[in-house]
């Protein structure tokens, strides 16, 4: 008897380690269970979170696209506006440059002139503005420009007295080593000149300065050692025209003076 309840103790015994064995087993399964349902949201979650990292990303680099592209838009709509303004500053500057390089018109155009395009009585600022030649020496009596006539550079000279125009010099030498026939020439050439505008001469005159013209080759070189000299003039109601050649140090000049009747020259006074 006490056998048999010892055996039937060992089978319970048995029986109950069993069910404790599948409860261990089940409890073990659950967690597992458990833990592999953690890890699964613990994946979703990341996966999630990964997803909603990227789109973050994806919309950041789109908001930085738009404001890049804003960006060169506004730069690009700057760069717009300021050559606009650069061209109408240019527009403005290049009108500027024109009103001032435009010479201001101080006299009538269709006027009757004396000498050249001058009147007799011009200001200087008239004369200035009148004279197409470059302006080489200015100052209160005069002014001075320099151009080539038959060849020769020729000095122009405009006097005042009190800013008005009273008479007109023509200077031309034989810097350029003319011989006195070609001298000769030039004074010819310019008392044509003057004829065409002015009518014949009043008077045409030779002088001999030294008995020794009659020992010379011809007149030119009578004319370059000063043994002889030309002159003539015009009289108008408005001028008087002097033309002369003579030499002066071994230097040949052609002088041509128009001088105004009715402006009058400067008094000079009187060394005494």
């Amino acid at each position: 008897m006490k056998k048999t309840l010892v055996s039937f103790l060992c089978v319970l015994l048995s029986l109950s380690m069993a069910s404790c064995s599948n409860n261990d087993m089940n409890i073990s399964s659950q967690e597992e269970s458990i833990t592999i349902s953690s890890v699964e949201e613990n994946s979703n979650a990341d996966n999630k979170s990964e997803v909603e990292s990227e789109t973050e990303t994806e919309s950041k680099e789109d908001s930085e696209t738009e404001s890049d592209i804003a960006s060169e838009t506004e730069a690009e709509s700057k760069e717009d506006s300021e050559t606009e303004s650069d061209a109408v500053s240019e527009i403005e500057i290049e009108s500027k440059v024109d009103s001032e390089t435009e010479p201001e018109t101080l006299v009538d155009p269709d006027r009757q002139t004396n000498v050249r395009n001058t009147c007799w009585g011009d200001s200087i600022e008239i004369v200035k503005s009148v004279e197409t030649l470059e302006l080489i020496e200015e100052n209160d009596e005069g002014l001075l420009y320099e151009t080539s006539i038959s060849g020769a550079m020729t000095s122009i000279v405009y006097n005042f007295n009190n800013d008005k125009l009273y008479s007109v010099y023509y200077y031309m030498d034989d810097k350029d080593h003319s011989t006195g026939n070609v001298m000769l020439s030039r004074f010819s050439n310019l008392s044509d000149m003057i004829t065409e505008k002015y009518g014949k001469p009043s008077s045409e005159d030779y002088y001999v300065l030294s008995n020794l013209a009659n020992y010379c080759s011809d007149d030119g070189q009578a004319l370059e050692l000063g043994y002889a000299a030309w002159k003539n003039t015009w009289s108008t109601a408005d001028e008087d025209i002097l033309l002369s050649v003579l030499a002066q140090n071994y230097h040949v000049n052609v002088i041509a003076s128009f001088t105004s009747k009715k402006i009058d020259a400067p008094v000079e006074e009187s060394p005494f």
